[in-house]
């Protein structure tokens, strides 16, 4: 019998919304635009920096986050990876960056809504 919860246990850990304990739930964010306007994403979707999107290296593609900075709340939807600055845990899209009152790094509180 005790063996039946083990499977459960895995399963529960593979439908996470989040990839292992890797993401970190706070931390610095940075933005990125023009110069992507257009491109793919690793979604597959054209990048639109006026979007309310981001770019994460641990949350899967698709997952829903609120995104909080200081007294600033925006709702943003993974689809890309990065950042690639090893200090940054989120890229946001310029559109979600203004929302926030970033205007070029800022800290940052995120919590999963959905995936």
């Amino acid at each position: 019998m005790r063996w039946m919860g083990l499977p459960m246990a895995v399963l529960a850990l593979a439908s996470s919304p989040a990839w292992g304990a890797r993401c970190q739930m706070s931390g610095t964010a940075s933005w990125y635009g023009p110069r992507h306007e257009g491109r793919p994403t690793a979604s597959g979707e054209a990048f639109r920096s006026a979007h309310l999107t981001a770019a994460s290296r641990c949350l899967r593609l698709g997952s829903i986050v609120e995104v909080r900075h200081r007294d600033h709340v925006v709702i943003v939807r993974i689809n890309d990876r990065g950042p690639y600055v090893s200090s940054r845990i989120l890229d946001l899209s310029r559109g979600a960056a203004e929302v926030l009152g970033i205007a070029g790094i800022g800290h940052v509180r995120l919590r999963l809504l959905g995936n």
